[in-house]
């Protein structure tokens, strides 16, 4: 986001030459492609714990991803015989287990606009620990992902994600039954509007979200970016279409890439269509450390648990309301 930032400015000098031409390059796609996406194609190894795996979108690209076993965890209520990490803090407790057909939970991850596997594994692996399988992807142009055959756009990731998905439901370690995501920044974006409209996703969590891409784009470059970006695919009409299935919103309040605002947006068009949603403000964390508290660990791993433990339904909470600084509305459930 920050080198969109940049980019935006010399968009601004090409919009006072070139006019209504700029503005037009926006509604097809070529300057979301040139300010949204970042990815990374460079060599990597795969992470420690992970299966490294491939599937196919409809339209023939090959995608990569990572996926990690909860099957290495102990049972809920068994021993956990892990050693405490480097930085002193115990493993946490699983919460999850198989069924009668050792098929566990799964998260399925749609991450940010930048880099490639290994830059987001961090915000992610660690449900593996709780009991959950968790499958990490690269969209197309991204890693080890077939490179498009046009630029990257939003419609197009979501092809992707819906891929991942139905990549998940293949394998035998899958419950297909509890089926959570997880998206992080742009990835909130692109996984709300596949799950939207996918009931076999039973649950959603986003981090660090925007509302809407051209609010965002307004963020970084005033009135020139809601010109230069279409509308569409916005996580706050997404967010509408998930019925009784549950919702939670996780945001720093000193996110200076989405700004915190964002996340009351998408709490309230939640609320007003009735889904059940819970919206954590995590105080002082800025856009790329949300997961670096225990806490924030530990109150994702309890959503998705109680999300996928039943049939359907979501859950709210109703916390005394407060405005940290910066910040809009309500912030539900605020950490210490």
């Amino acid at each position: 986001m920050r080198k969109g930032m940049r980019r935006a400015l010399v968009l601004g000098s090409l919009l006072a030459v070139l006019g209504g031409g700029v503005v037009a390059m926006g509604l097809t796609g070529v300057v979301e492609s040139w300010l949204f996406y970042f990815p990374s194609r460079r060599a990597f190894v795969d992470a420690p714990g992970a299966e490294a795996v491939t599937f196919q979108t409809p339209d023939g690209l090959r995608m990569s991803g990572w996926f990690w076993s909860g099957g290495d965890a102990p049972e809920p209520g068994g021993v956990v015989a892990r050693a405490a990490d480097d930085g002193g803090e115990e493993p946490p407790t699983p919460l999850v287990a198989p069924d009668a057909l050792g098929r566990r939970p799964t998260i399925l991850v749609a991450h940010g606009n930048a880099g490639c596997l290994p830059d987001h594994d961090e915000f992610c692996a660690f449900l593996r620990d709780y009991g959950f399988n968790v499958l990490l992807f690269d969209y197309r142009g991204y890693g080890r992902s077939d490179l498009p055959t046009r630029g990257l756009r939003r419609d197009d990731l979501v092809i992707d994600a819906q891929a991942a998905l139905e990549y998940l439901l293949t394998r035998e370690d899958v419950d297909p039954e509890r089926v959570g995501l997880l998206g992080y920044s742009l990835g909130g974006n692109i996984g709300l509007a596949m799950a939207g409209d996918e009931p076999r996703v039973r649950a959603v969590a986003t981090l660090s979200t925007f509302s809407r891409w051209q609010a965002v784009a307004s963020d970084h470059a005033g009135w020139l970016g809601p010109m230069l970006i279409p509308p569409g695919l916005d996580a706050a009409e997404s967010v509408t279409r998930l019925g009784d299935r549950p919702y939670l919103i996780v945001h720093g309040d000193r996110d200076d890439i989405v700004p915190y605002r964002h996340s009351g947006i998408l709490e309230e068009a939640a609320l007003g269509a009735g889904v059940g949603v819970e919206r954590i403000t995590v105080p002082g964390a800025d856009h790329l450390n949300m997961t670096a508290r225990r806490e924030v660990r530990d109150a994702m791993a309890a959503f998705f648990a109680g999300a996928l433990s039943r049939p359907a339904g979501g859950r709210q909470v109703s916390d005394e309301p407060g405005t940290p600084e910066g910040g809009e509305g309500d912030p539900g459930a605020a950490l210490p």
